[in-house]
């Protein structure tokens, strides 16, 4: 049996360009492949000290072109766990920060 990591707590800076993978909250609004390059705040969730995974999640009912959002959807995780067509839920995708150190927050397209 493997052992969890504890929960880290990190003060990271990434630079203009790096992407992360996130899960969609798709509560009221569910994130669809035309949803591709919009931008999106994220929500704040309790981390788990058991298995170490992060609570923040992409939230899917913030999505719009507006340039003070928190992050771009760069692109749906394509893999079969992870169900990409407008029905599936908590769909994993691939962002950037959308307003980097580096960057003023870019529009959506």
């Amino acid at each position: 049996m493997q052992t969890p990591l504890p929960l880290w707590k990190t003060n990271t800076v990434a630079g203009d360009g790096a992407e992360f993978e996130v899960q969609s909250d798709d509560d009221t609004t569910a994130l669809a492949i035309a949803d591709v390059g919009l931008n999106a705040n994220f929500v704040v969730g309790s981390g788990s000290t058991v298995t170490g995974m992060s609570g923040m999640e992409l939230d899917s009912s913030s999505l719009n072109t507006t340039a003070s959002l928190d992050l771009q959807v760069m692109r749906l995780v394509d893999r079969p766990d992870n169900e990409i067509d407008s029905t599936g839920t908590n769909k994993n995708v691939i962002v950037r920060f959308n307003d980097p150190q580096t960057k003023h927050g870019r529009t959506g397209v």
